[in-house]
């Protein structure tokens, strides 16, 4: 490509893309809390051990060193560059940033996900930084600037298919740059950003390589040798450019080989008047054959070799230190598991969750956007996958794209291919499902989504169509931070006198004598039932709670909101520090004052009719010691405060008690229950009704089993049988009335207990497995209605 001064100027889109991405890439930065970044807290140590000179990591180092966990298996490159930008800043003190919020990724029943924040954070993180805050924020920009190499080599594979293209090279360096989750990805301490960019440059090279009309020089397999044995000490799952390497050499050596002899045959045609003997056309065959042999080992051993010099160490290094090049073992050891047997609706669901979070899932996973956005990205996904269909139909029928063109666009599907076969890999070694992993082919979905949705547009509105498509993903990428990011990691405000004044329903109670509640408000919850104080099981219940410090607090106590019903069972709760994680009471001033809003999820398998009361205290996180209330005399009164009465109205749409649908192996389903009672004394029975659903035909007669469990799964009374009809005679849709006896030990300790029930084969004890909506494997039981034993 030319590159004098009028052509240079020609390129200024591309520019301004990076320029917007860089100042994007900042933006993410700044309004990303640390360590609010998929395993940053991980990937950092990494940093700092070489930035403090000692030595890479081995793979024993994520069972020693708990910060670094499984991040100790990662090759070295992308760290590296981080601790040459970050090595002379002083940041002994950088693990006390890493307070860790123990209410983020809460899962009792009745919760949601409004902890945002993996790491509690407070004003040491403000700007100026200094110290650690400096070095991460500094580590994050070199990952900024290998997204932006990325984005400049997106372009640069545009132009290599497409010359005359160049909008439609700019649009697709676009579609990379202002992806947001590219973005938040590309600003974090992580090594993704470099691995995408250096097999972004790989694929450049290749296509470059298949493009190329004139001889092959040996270094050009160097540089791509080069390219690809940094990209593996980049990160491992490079090692998918392996085989495309292979494909691309083996291309090359055809293309090259064949226009070589085409050549030679052609200078042999033009001496014809010399009456020099021609070539026997026979021999050309073989001697194309031979040639082409030549030129596919000579690529591949200059590659591999190349290759094998530069990255071969490390992997052999894991190899003979711990029998494992890749870390897989360790990570597996630390994370977890991957997922053997992905199951077609499992692998639906996680490609539908891969899919979202490859264009925006913030922080861990868990900050999103609105839904109809994402709406319009997977319709814009679908249309142009469409488009690539349509084109390539085009193309069979009447081929429009020059060879080299049509060579290089089915080398960047291939490599699509790659990753996402590597990825489906991974997930069965360590299921980890997320879009980022998919970014090292983020240059190929970005040119092919591109060229499929430009199948649509008419010729002449193509160009001012991918404009337009570029500055709505730039919009898009620029709200988000502002919209989701920011929002997400905010403290609440504190409250003003007048607000204070203003609030609905008044409580004033004393908690400890360094907190009062102030009072509550109850909007409604559910627009359905626009009562606010009715409530159905599956529906949730909003309370915003107003507190203010009386002290400067030294501990960080925690709120627990409670609905419990009649019989003083929980029916749904949130535990969490003040401001929904955001906001510890240690950072407290006397006097703050803050409203917090707390959802709380009612079961499907709540027990209904009913009537529930809110109830709400303060605890020691430490020590789980609840704080005393205590009343204008000054005499305590309790450890909670008790509120509000919702009545909990039954689920009426089958005309069958306590209406549920779980489905056991698609073969049956619970769609209901009845309890005769809900609290029992050490020796009494509780009676308990299931209402059973055949879902097929089944062959076998299975056993029920029906569990009161205590705290750690005891079995304090139980009954396995079959039911009374056999489950082998049930039609599908078949409605079976099922009764138990449950009679609880008389040496039950006085507690809450849990109700299980659930099937199993009873030559095998194997269980039938609990599918969800989605055919999703989600356990092998079902917790009813909890029981008080007194």
């Amino acid at each position: 490509m030319d590159q004098g001064p009028g052509t240079i100027r020609q390129h200024w889109p591309i520019a301004l893309i990076l320029a917007a991405f860089l100042a994007l890439g900042i933006v993410y930065d700044v309004a990303t809390p640390l360590f609010e970044k998929p395993d940053e807290m991980w990937h950092y140590p990494y940093v700092k051990w070489l930035g403090d000179g000692q030595g890479l990591p081995v793979q024993d180092l994520a069972r020693t060193q708990p910060l670094m966990r499984q991040e100790a298996t990662q090759p070295p490159l992308y760290y590296v560059t981080a601790a040459l930008a970050t090595f002379w800043i002083e940041d002994d003190h950088w693990q006390d940033l890493v307070w860790l919020n123990p209410f983020w990724g809460y899962s009792a029943p009745g919760t949601v996900n409004d902890n945002k924040n993996r790491v509690l954070h407070t004003d040491r993180e403000r700007f100026p930084y200094r110290g650690a805050v400096l070095a991460i924020r500094l580590a994050r920009l070199v990952s900024v600037i290998w997204g932006g190499i990325t984005v400049l080599a997106t372009y640069l594979i545009g132009l290599e298919l497409f010359p005359k293209w160049r909008s439609f090279a700019a649009g697709a360096a676009a579609l990379v740059a202002f992806n947001p989750q590219f973005v938040f990805i590309a600003s974090a301490v992580s090594n993704d950003s470099a691995v995408s960019a250096l097999c972004t440059l790989a694929l450049l090279m290749i296509v470059k390589i298949v493009n190329r009309k004139s001889k092959i020089e040996n270094r050009d397999w160097v540089s791509l040798g080069l390219v690809l044995g940094l990209a593996l000490l980049a990160k491992a799952s490079a090692l998918a450019l392996l085989p495309l390497a292979v494909v691309a050499i083996a291309v090359a050596a055809c293309l090259q080989t064949s226009e070589v002899l085409e050549s030679t045959f052609a200078e042999q045609i033009s001496v014809k008047s010399n009456d020099l003997p021609l070539e026997e056309p026979s021999s050309r065959p073989r001697r194309s054959s031979h040639s082409k042999c030549h030129a596919f080992l000579k690529g591949c051993i200059i590659v591999f070799g190349i290759v094998a010099l530069i990255a071969g160490w490390w992997y052999t290094l894991n190899w003979r230190l711990h029998g494992d090049p890749l870390g897989v073992q360790i990570h597996q050891e630390i994370v977890g598991p991957g997922r053997p047997e992905l199951t077609l609706a499992q692998l639906v669901h996680e490609l539908s969750q891969m899919e979202l979070s490859f264009w925006a899932a913030f922080g861990w996973g868990n900050v999103h956007a609105h839904s109809w956005m994402y709406t319009a990205l997977r319709i814009a996904v679908r249309l142009g996958a469409l488009g690539l269909v349509i084109m390539a139909i085009g193309e069979l029928r009447k081929p429009k794209l020059e060879k080299p063109t049509r060579l290089g666009l089915a080398l960047l599907l291939l490599w699509g291919l790659l990753v996402f076969v590597a990825l489906l890999r991974w997930l069965q070694w360590i299921f980890a499902p997320s879009g980022r992993h998919l970014f090292p082919a983020i240059s190929s979905i970005a040119i092919l989504l591109l060229l499929g949705l430009r199948q649509f547009v008419p010729s002449r509105l193509q160009g001012k169509a991918t404009v337009l498509l570029a500055g709505a993903m730039f919009v898009f990428a620029s709200i988000c931070p502002v919209a989701y990011i920011v929002p997400a990691y905010a403290r609440p405000p504190l409250l003003s006198e007048a607000a204070i004044e203003a609030i609905p329903h008044r409580l004033d109670v004393n908690f400890g004598g360094v907190m009062k509640l102030l009072g509550y408000e109850q909007p409604i919850s559910n627009i359905q039932y626009p009562i606010s104080n009715t409530l159905k099981p599956g529906d949730s219940l909003t309370v915003t709670l107003y507190w203010q410090s009386s002290a400067k607090i030294n501990r960080d106590y925690a709120v627990f909101v409670h609905l419990l019903d009649e019989n003083d069972l929980v029916l749904a709760q949130r535990n969490t520090f003040p401001g929904l994680g955001s906001f510890p009471t240690t950072l407290w001033q006397a006097g703050d004052a803050i409203a917090d809003t707390y959802t709380l999820m009612l079961p499907e398998t709540t027990y209904a009719p009913g009537s529930a009361q809110l109830e709400v205290g303060l605890y020691d996180f430490a020590t789980g010691e609840r704080l005393l209330v205590y009343g204008t005399d000054g005499e305590p009164a309790g450890d909670n405060v008790r509120f509000g009465k919702i009545e909990v109205l039954p689920r009426s749409e089958t005309g069958l008690p306590n209406p549920v649908h779980f489905n056991f192996g698609g073969k049956v389903a619970l769609v209901g229950y009845e309890m005769d009672r809900r609290k029992a004394e050490p020796g009494e029975a509780i009676r308990l009704t299931l209402y059973w659903q055949g879902l097929a035909k089944m062959r076998d007669d299975y056993t029920v089993f029906v569990h009161l469990l205590r705290e750690g799964d005891q079995i304090w009374a139980g009954a396995d049988r079959q039911p009374q009809t056999p489950t082998s005679t049930w039609a599908r849709g078949q409605i079976v009335v099922d009764e138990y006896e449950l009679v609880i030990a008389p040496d039950a300790p006085p507690d809450v207990y849990e109700v299980e029930v659930g099937l199993y084969l009873p030559e095998t004890g194997e269980r039938l497995n609990l599918l969800d909506q989605d055919g999703r494997l989600i356990g092998n039981r079902v917790l009813l209605s909890k029981v008080r034993v007194e």
